[in-house]
Parts: C-alpha cells; structure tokens; sequence
C-alpha cells in the first residue's frame, strides 16, 4: 500500500470509530430493565456523554486530518513541489538531527570576499562562525538551512529538502531560507545585523554554551603572547 494512501486509511478508521461511539450514545437504551447495557442512574449518564463526546471528538480529529491530508495529496501533485509528505509518518516519526561534521563556504574573491564555517554538533545543533569573528548558535532547524546555504544548494534544491523533512509550506520554507541566507551574507560583508533579532534567536551569555571544540585557533609565529586572559587555555610556564 502506498504510504500516501495510508494517510486516509487511517482517517476512515477514526472517522469509523468515532461514529461507532457516537451511536452508541446516543441510540443505545441505558434503562433498568433487564438486557440494557447498564442500569439507569448516574453512571449510566455519565457513560452516555462520555460517549457521546468521545465519538464526537474523534469524528472532528478525523475531519482535521482529512484537511491534512488533502492538503498534503496537493502538495505532492505540484510538480514543482519533489518531496512526498506523509502525515502518519510526521506524526510518528521526528527528524533525525544531520551527520556530525563541519562545513566549509568561501565567498567572492580572497580580498573582498567572506568565509563561513558551520560546525555540526552530535545533537544536531549548530555553530556558525562568519569570518573567524562572528560566533551565532542554531538550533537544529536554522543548522538545516545553513548548510543547504553553506553548501550553496539551489533555492528550489533547498526548500525541497526541508519539507521533505519538516511539515513546513514551501512557500515559509523558502521565505526562511532566503532571509538565513540573506543574514550570513550581511555578516560577512560586515554588516551590523543583529542575528538575535533577525533570526528569533536566544542571546547567550560569553563561555555560557557547552562547546567540544575551540571556535578558532591562532596560530602566531612572530611574537610572544603578553594578555594575561582570565579564560586561556594555554599552560602558563
């Protein structure tokens, strides 16, 4: 069975379900006499409505679903839309976070352009560094975006790749992606964007994040080191 399919055998047993319970409470005799399914009294209310209500809200749930759907039928019958969204499978299933690893972007030409670092965590988190000076921590969305950007993916290619994975339009996959994209390259022709607000991001406090790796090394060959940093790591001799 195609798994499209399944999105709308599921919302007919609901949809079966809920009207099962709905007729049970409001048809069945809930009377004292013998045979009823239970004897009339305060009980026999409560297990009424309760069904009643059950029956209704499963029957509005799979109404919505249906919606869902439908919806999502269209989506995959856009032939500029490549990526199957499938509802039982993004109600039971989250994204995996990306491979661990770091990736690279250098930009225009070595006196003008810019270069781009993007280090993903075990956990699917991000940390993107813009010319070794600009540090902004992303959470697993926004480190989606910014290596599709990194890996100067087409704008169609990346939309195409976050909603296959997230149930997201293309059209607010698109906006998102073009307004990261916009942001990195600001930051790294030296602009004073604020990603904290730009990107709806936490402001985190200097040394406040967990790190597995240094954000960046200098190395120095011609002189000694004199700063007496609080912070350093290096061994004092």
């Amino acid at each position: 069975m195609r798994r499209g399919a399944l999105d709308f055998v599921l919302v007919g047993i609901l949809a079966a379900a809920g009207v099962v319970m709905l007729l049970i409470g409001l048809l069945a005799d809930f009377g004292p006499e013998e045979g009823r399914i239970v004897a009339e009294s305060s009980s026999g209310a409560l297990v009424r409505w309760l069904s009643v209500g059950i029956g209704a809200a499963v029957i509005a749930l799979a109404f919505i679903l249906s919606l869902l759907a439908i919806r999502r039928r269209r989506q995959v019958a856009d032939p500029d839309h490549s990526a199957e969204h499938h509802l039982v499978e993004s109600f039971l299933e989250r994204p995996k976070p990306l491979k661990q690893g770091i990736f690279h972007l250098r930009s225009g030409d070595p006196m003008e352009g810019y270069r781009v670092h993007l280090r993903i965590e075990a956990n699917g988190n991000g940390t993107l560094v813009v010319n070794a000076a600009k540090i902004i921590h992303l959470n697993q969305t926004a480190a989606e975006y910014a290596k599709l950007i990194v890996e100067e993916r087409t704008p169609h290619d990346a939309v195409s790749e976050i909603t296959s994975r997230y149930n997201v339009p293309r059209k607010i996959a698109l906006a998102d992606y073009e307004k990261i994209r916009n942001i990195i390259t600001e930051l790294g022709r030296g602009g004073d964007i604020c990603p904290v607000t730009y990107l709806d991001l936490d402001r985190y406090e200097p040394f406040s994040v967990e790190t597995f790796a240094p954000y960046r090394v200098d190395l120095i060959l011609t002189y000694a080191c004199n700063s007496d940093c609080g912070h350093c790591y290096v061994a004092k001799e």
